[in-house]
């Protein structure tokens, strides 16, 4: 990978560089993406990017200074190096500029300086934040208006009929086994659960690409937590659609060493509801966006780091009254979750890329 990275760089300096002998102009842009890192299958923000920009064909993803000819800029800012080099693309091309702010990396993070962010929001022709509570507090922080975005879902995975019944239920519920999802943000959260399903009892199927030892494996299955590593979107997608219920790990407290993620909105919690309108339980801080959207959206149940809480958390979330209730507000959310007909605000069918940039050129989200 560091060889393809090494590659990809001296292929870009000498594009510059036969520009340059050549006189020749660098081709424009339909946008480009300002990021700190590629776009792949490696993080969650290079998936989601990944996902966002699937059917365009010209644009880069700018990682490094570099001359460019574009109209349209979108930031994705995670370093202060990210925030330098929009506000220098924007001064030179005189391209709109959209800041998507997924990482909190200034009020609760410290890569991003205040005077930066200021000087960056300030410059922008249209400001998106992922989760409402990171809305909420970046409004109150800068007084300008942040608008709401959360982790969209590919059109091919979103969930098209609702077709819970108590037969669905009985083979659910039968299985008695939750699901974790994805890369764990803090694996002190995860050493924390392990101690609650170790004396609970409770069984969990963890599907993650993040790498986990022998050693580590082995622990967790002693503990009731099953790890089965990556799956493909459709394998599962099917596993998910018969399981009873998905865990989403958050923050201990305010004073968590991973605060900087409180604002954060898993893109595998809104993947889980709309590919699969599966019940969730939020465990952790109630104040994470996480736990915010999982109650606020009326798609499952919040419980702390703690045991009895946790038990009673999952006996109600096996019955068919909760499952009934719960799959049919995920089956309603997931519906508006659709990246290509995104109707979080309006009904209009666009991608959500061209919901972006219309947004952009009105300067009001729709």
């Amino acid at each position: 990978m560091e060889y393809d990275r090494r590659v990809e760089k001296l292929n870009s300096f000498l594009e510059r560089t036969k520009r340059w002998i050549f006189k020749e102009d660098p081709p424009e842009r339909d946008f480009v993406i300002v990021t700190y890192d590629r776009l792949n299958q490696e993080h969650g923000t290079g998936v989601y990017l990944s996902n966002l920009t699937r059917h365009s064909k010209n644009f880069i993803t700018l990682t490094d200074i570099e001359e460019v000819r574009t109209n349209r800029i979108l930031s994705v800012p995670y370093y202060a190096e990210d925030a330098i080099k929009a506000i220098r693309l924007k001064k030179e091309t005189g391209a709109a500029l959209v800041t998507y702010i997924m990482d909190d990396q200034n009020i609760n993070g410290g890569n991003i300086p205040d005077d930066l962010m200021r000087e960056m929001a300030e410059k922008c022709d249209f400001r998106l934040c992922i989760s409402k509570e990171m809305c909420k507090a970046y409004e109150s922080k800068y007084g300008l208006d942040f608008h709401y975005l959360p982790p969209l879902v590919k059109a091919s995975s979103i969930k098209r009929e609702n077709d819970f019944s108590p037969e669905i239920w009985q083979s659910s519920v039968s299985k008695n086994k939750g699901v974790l999802l994805g890369n764990i943000w803090n694996l002190d959260w995860l050493d924390r659960f392990t101690e609650l399903t170790r004396e609970l009892g409770v069984e969990i199927d963890l599907y993650t690409g993040q790498k986990i030892d022998d050693e580590k494996a082995l622990e967790l299955r002693n503990s009731g937590i099953y790890h089965h590593g990556h799956k493909s979107d459709e394998d599962l997608m099917e596993i998910l659609r018969v399981s009873p219920y998905g865990i989403v790990l958050t923050q201990f407290d305010e004073n968590d060493k991973k605060r900087d993620l409180l604002f954060s909105l898993s893109s595998k919690l809104t993947h889980m509801v709309a590919s699969a309108n599966l019940p969730i339980i939020a465990v952790g801080h109630r104040q994470s966006s996480n736990s915010m959207f999982v109650e606020r959206m009326g798609v499952g149940l919040h419980s702390a780091y703690d045991a009895m809480e946790l038990r009673d958390c999952i006996k109600d979330m096996m019955e068919y009254s909760s499952q009934e209730r719960f799959r049919r507000n995920a089956f309603f959310i997931g519906a508006q979750m659709n990246d290509e007909y995104h109707c979080v605000f309006s009904n209009t069918k666009k991608t959500a890329l061209e919901w972006i940039w219309r947004s952009c050129e009105s300067g009001n989200p729709g």
